[in-house]
C-alpha cells in the first residue's frame, strides 16, 4: 500500500480553547479543521498505565496523520483545553460514530527510515446532559475530492476532444 493510499480518510478536528476577558473565563470551540489520516482500532498491546492491564479498549481509536492539526483561529492569549476528532462508526465492530477526545499524541516525525507521521489515541466521549453537543461537521473535503476527480477526468478527455475537432 502506498503512503498516499494509507492517508485516505478525512478526519475533522476541533479544539476547545479558553481565555480570560475582564476576569471571566471564556470557552470557545473552533471550526472543524480537516486532515487526511488513517483510522485504526486501538491495539490491545498498548496500555496507558499498568492499572489498565486486561482492559477492553472498544471505545478507543488510533489516528495516524501526516501533519498535525493546525488551528489558525486561535488567539495568541488562548489556552488550548482539549481536542476532539470526529470519527465515523463501524457497526460491525461495535464502534460509535461521534466526537472522540484526543487523550494522547505521539510525534514520529523524527524517525530514521519509517514514514514521518503523528499518532493520536482517541477515546469516544458521549455528550453528557447539560453539555452543548458539537454537531457533526459538513463533509466539505469529500466534495473537494469529487470535484478534483471530475477535473482530472476532464483534463484526460480534453486532448481527445480537441484532436477530433481539428
Amino acid at each position: 500500500m502506498s503512503i498516499a493510499a494509507f492517508y485516505r480518510n478525512w478526519v475533522p478536528f476541533v479544539t476547545r480553547y479558553g481565555y480570560y476577558s475582564g476576569g471571566d473565563f471564556i470557552s470557545v470551540i473552533t471550526q472543524p479543521y480537516f486532515i487526511k489520516g488513517n483510522i485504526q482500532p486501538f491495539k490491545q498491546g498498548t496500555m496507558f498505565t499498568l492499572d489498565q492491564f486486561a482492559t477492553s479498549y472498544k471505545n478507543y481509536r488510533t489516528l495516524y496523520l501526516r501533519n498535525a492539526p493546525d488551528f489558525p483561529d486561535l488567539p495568541p492569549e488562548a489556552t488550548q483545553v482539549e481536542t476532539f476528532a470526529y470519527i465515523e462508526g463501524n457497526t460491525q465492530v461495535g464502534s460509535a460514530a461521534g466526537w472522540y477526545t484526543v487523550i494522547a499524541s505521539k510525534d514520529y516525525t523524527q524517525a530514521g527510515r519509517a514514514p514521518k507521521h503523528y499518532q493520536y489515541d482517541c477515546l469516544f466521549v458521549p455528550t453528557t446532559p447539560g453539555e452543548t453537543p458539537i454537531p457533526p461537521p459538513v463533509p466539505m473535503p469529500d466534495l473537494v475530492d469529487a470535484f478534483e476527480a471530475v477535473i482530472r477526468e476532464l483534463h484526460e478527455l480534453t486532448p481527445i476532444v480537441i484532436e477530433e475537432l481539428t
